[in-house]
């Protein structure tokens, strides 16, 4: 059995099964053929759209990780001077409420906000995040919950 990435994800192939000539780039697919058979003005404006658009997801790439691993730190070590080490370990372990990605049909979608579709990434799970922001035990894990929650919430914006 043979796999071939497509557009929807990865899907089995048979050996003599046959596919489009499809180019897939960071998720968009190009039909190669009808490529073949635009003119020039249409090659040139498609390419330029491409790569505008493959500029603004590798911005989003950025903005998202780095709010997700490198803010986190930052905030640790202006607001926690002290104990800086110890809350950046805290705020980062936060990133394992994105274990709830196992749950989901296709376990990562660039294309899907995670807000509100995952159970951990609900309003009641945020909502439960909030109240725990009253508690001395639960603020600086709650903190960082709600942080990945907003550093997600921002990616949605990205996507509509």
């Amino acid at each position: 059995m043979l796999y071939k990435l497509s557009c929807k994800g990865l899907s089995k192939k048979k050996e003599n099964e046959s596919y489009n000539d499809l180019l897939c780039v960071q998720g968009r697919c190009f039909d190669l053929p009808n490529y073949a058979k635009q003119s020039s003005a249409d090659k040139v404006h498609g390419l330029q759209h491409n790569l505008e658009i493959g500029i603004m997801e590798t911005v989003r790439f950025l903005i998202h990780y780095g709010l997700h691993f490198l803010f986190p730190i930052l905030v640790a070590y202006i607001f926690f001077r002290k104990k800086w080490k110890l809350v950046s370990l805290v705020f980062l372990s936060t990133m394992l409420v994105d274990l709830d990605h196992l749950f989901a049909e296709q376990i990562f979608d660039a294309n899907r906000c995670s807000i509100n579709f995952h159970p951990l990434h609900s309003y009641y799970a945020i909502l439960v995040y909030a109240l725990g922001l009253f508690w001395k035990k639960t603020r600086t894990i709650s903190l960082g919950l709600i942080f990945h929650m907003l550093t997600d919430w921002q990616d949605c914006f990205w996507i509509h």
